[in-house]
């Protein structure tokens, strides 16, 4: 079993189905009704029958706890590692106003630990680049949470930032990698 935290529009969540393959099941939530739609769509769309959706908040999910092996948090995020196709972004989410972001990013990690299985396998990811919404949280979630880091390592052609982060966290390097910024840690 697999839970995907924040699904929507759901091509994270269409890899995890073809990965579990037919025996697996995802588990998809999307609190938001509109992206929840979308979500729906492309699942039918790709005919992937071992995805089921809910429309829950991530931090509030009514799941059994200590069930799922695998836990996604691909979590709502500032988006600065989008700048290059939205560069309003960092004067929407500036250093200023990202602590209810954090604060939320918390919360969904908390909840993703309590519902994972001892010995699971925990993966945050955003699309910024902003070190307090990356490896601080990992940072405060292995100190708090009592998780423990998974080392990762890049994959062939992309460029991650190495300077400040602890070994096994990739922050991507959006130009160098010629993708979008993005971050992730087991």
């Amino acid at each position: 079993t697999v839970i995907d935290m924040c699904a929507s529009p759901s091509s994270k969540t269409g890899l995890l189905s073809h990965l579990v393959g037919a025996n697996g099941l995802v588990v998809a939530n999307e609190p938001n009704p509109a992206r929840l739609e979308t979500l729906r769509a492309n699942m039918r769309h790709l005919g992937l029958p071992n995805v089921i959706t809910l429309s829950e908040r991530g931090e509030d999910l009514r799941l059994g706890e200590n069930g799922a092996s695998h836990i996604l948090v691909d979590a709502p995020c500032s988006g600065w590692g989008t700048e290059a196709k939205n560069p309003n972004v960092r004067q929407i989410w500036h250093e200023g106003n990202v602590q209810g972001l954090i604060a939320l990013q918390r919360r969904l990690l908390t909840r993703a630990a309590q519902l994972l299985r001892p010995n699971g396998c925990l993966v945050y990811s955003t699309c910024t680049t902003n070190p307090q919404e990356n490896a601080e949280q990992i940072a405060w979630a292995v100190q708090e949470l009592d998780l423990e880091v998974e080392p990762l390592s890049a994959p062939a052609g992309v460029e991650c930032e190495s300077r400040g982060l602890q070994d096994g966290l990739l922050q991507v390097q959006g130009q160098k990698s010629q993708s979008q910024g993005f971050f992730i840690a087991r």
